[in-house]
């Protein structure tokens, strides 16, 4: 519940002469003491910036903490008609007062087949503990949240993505949608629609961020950029942009895929025929792309998402159909060489961060093969064909034949064992490959620069689990699954991880202690610390030599230990298999 009442109190903010520019349209009253008001549970704040004046509401964290809400921001232009396929461009200031409690929109995207959303969807919440009196008061560290989904879904939902748990520490949190999709990443190839809108969208929320989170009293010098898959994938892409130089500070992956070490940053004549095929289906000329995209962009919302099946190739592989991908080298442009390549020549900001994993990683992408035994013998019987569409590693690879008959001699070296052990094969190689070597080998280089890096595998099993929602319902134990941490991050309130009955176990709120300490530790000093845990291990960086990581729990128990060497013999026969394969 957000306690509302329909009084209001200005926490309007005057932080001296240098900032008075971005009140001018703005009828600010100073209070004495914004932070210790009396009246918080019935009065909601208000605060100026720049674009006008936002009315947020009142919150309280699990502990019961009073925070301050402002929900439904716009960061951008509303990216439709010809906005429709570009970047974002900085939004319109406003008249009167904007509702932060109000419900916004969020980003189109299709849930179980049914397409949620609006197209005018670029507004980002904010959250912070206090609000600033005066233009000597501190400012607390920012941190910004991009999530996962496949480059298919953007939800900054507050019943998903919230701050009831981690504003029980002095950090301010950021949730901005983002474009996903066809509007998010359909591209041309070329100049008329280079593509990459989706994080673009990012860029342009850090940008906001830069310009007005000083107004919430976050400091926009101490900005810690994190997300989870494809939302760390995003974070990797902003981190290898010479666009991004300044705009966060520090940053943590969890569970990032093999976009940034290969496969689907897709290559711009790929992009083009995907373009293609779209335009295609809904019937418009795709013989140049000036005249393609002003037809795509006449043609509605739900057209362009039903188009989307056109790049199926089996089941529903590719998992991410749409990808970031190279762009032409203009200007705007963030991705124009392959990240791998990047990475490899250290042309990315090196700056501190913090990697993790979790064991079972490959489940988000063969569930749906797990919970139809049809599906798997599908695969079994046309593997050399469907197993690189289910790597979506084929763009980059010339010698794939080699490449899979190397992967099946490891993982799945016969192929009439029984099917249980076959499919737990299939869900750790495709785990491998698609998110643990990546984040392997993305850690040998950024370790090798002068910030330090933390490397952690979250090995913890709660009673709620991604696994619920992967698999529609099961209640099965598949163990630590694909984007488990996130559980303890933010106190999910839609019962998509478990049965409305299923409650939090002690250990599972001990875990989200563990978890809020590390993660929120990192944004504010720059090192994870287990300060105020039962606990004395210390989390050095990582260590090329010593590959040191944190084992965060083990399977019920929220024990940490420092490890070494995750996964050895399979990380060093993804090391032969690489060096050995011809990339394009």
């Amino acid at each position: 519940m957000l306690p509302i009442s329909s009084e209001s109190i200005n926490v309007c903010l005057l932080l001296g002469i240098a900032l008075m520019s971005g009140f001018q349209h703005c009828d600010c009253i100073p209070v004495e003491n914004a932070e210790n008001n009396n009246d918080t549970d019935t009065a909601r704040p208000e605060i100026c910036i720049p674009q006008g004046k936002v009315r947020g509401v009142n919150m309280l964290t699990h502990n019961n903490r009073k925070i301050f809400g402002f929900m439904g921001i716009p960061f951008a232009k509303p990216p439709i008609g010809n906005l429709r396929f570009k970047a974002p461009l900085p939004p319109d200031p406003w008249d009167g007062i904007l509702d932060g409690g109000r419900k916004y929109n969020i980003c189109p995207y299709l849930d179980n087949g049914v397409l949620l959303g609006d197209e005018d969807c670029l507004y980002l919440n904010v959250f912070t503990p206090k609000l600033p009196i005066n233009q000597n008061s501190t400012l607390l560290p920012v941190m910004m949240y991009t999530n996962g989904g496949g480059f298919k879904t953007s939800i900054n939902d507050v019943l998903k993505y919230n701050p009831y748990l981690l504003l029980d520490k002095d950090v301010i949190l950021v949730f901005p949608n983002a474009r996903c999709g066809p509007l998010g990443f359909l591209s041309t190839g070329d100049e008329i629609s280079p593509g990459n809108y989706g994080i673009k969208d990012a860029l342009r929320a850090l940008e906001w961020i830069r310009d007005n989170i000083k107004y919430f009293g976050g400091d926009p010098n101490r900005v810690t950029y994190f997300g989870g898959s494809s939302g760390a994938n995003s974070v990797h892409y902003l981190l290898l942009s010479n666009s991004t130089k300044g705009l966060f500070h520090q940053y943590i992956v969890q569970s990032p895929s093999q976009s940034l070490y290969y496969g689907t940053v897709i290559p711009r004549s790929l992009s083009a025929s995907r373009a293609n095929k779209v335009g295609r289906y809904v019937g418009c000329p795709t013989n140049s792309s000036v005249i393609l995209i002003e037809c795509l962009r006449n043609r509605t919302v739900p057209e362009l998402f039903d188009a989307s099946s056109v790049i199926t190739e089996w089941f529903l592989f590719p998992y991410i159909p749409w990808s970031p991908s190279i762009e032409p080298n203009i200007e705007g442009a963030i991705l124009i060489e392959q990240p791998a390549r990047l990475l490899a020549a250290g042309k990315f900001h090196d700056l501190p961060s913090m990697y993790s994993i979790v064991p079972n990683e490959g489940f988000t992408l063969t569930a749906g093969i797990d919970i139809r035994p049809k599906m798997l013998e599908e695969f079994l019987e046309d593997i050399d064909r469907i197993f690189p569409i289910v790597l979506q590693a084929g763009p980059l690879i010339e010698s794939m034949t080699a490449y899979v008959n190397s992967l099946k001699s490891y993982y799945l070296n016969d192929l009439n064992a029984d099917r249980r052990v076959l499919m737990d094969n299939l869900t750790l190689a495709i785990g491998d490959i698609s998110f643990t070597y990546p984040a392997y080998k993305i850690l040998e280089t950024v370790a090798t620069k002068k910030s330090d890096c933390y490397f952690a595998s979250f090995e913890y099993r709660g009673v709620l689990s991604h696994s619920y929602y992967y698999t529609g319902g099961s209640l099965s134990d598949w163990g630590t699954v694909h984007g488990d941490e996130i559980l303890y991050l933010f106190e999910n309130r839609d019962h998509q991880f478990g049965p409305p009955s299923y409650k939090r176990s002690e250990s599972d709120w001990e875990m989200a202690n563990i978890m809020v300490q590390l993660w929120t530790s990192f944004a504010i000093d720059g090192r994870p610390s287990v300060k105020g845990l039962n606990s004395t291990v210390v989390w050095e960086p990582y260590s090329p030599v010593s590959q040191n990581y944190l084992r965060i729990g083990n399977n019920r128990s929220v024990e940490m230990e420092i490890k070494y060497r995750i996964h050895a013999d399979r990380m060093k026969f993804l090391d032969e298999l690489h060096a050995a394969t011809v990339w394009k």
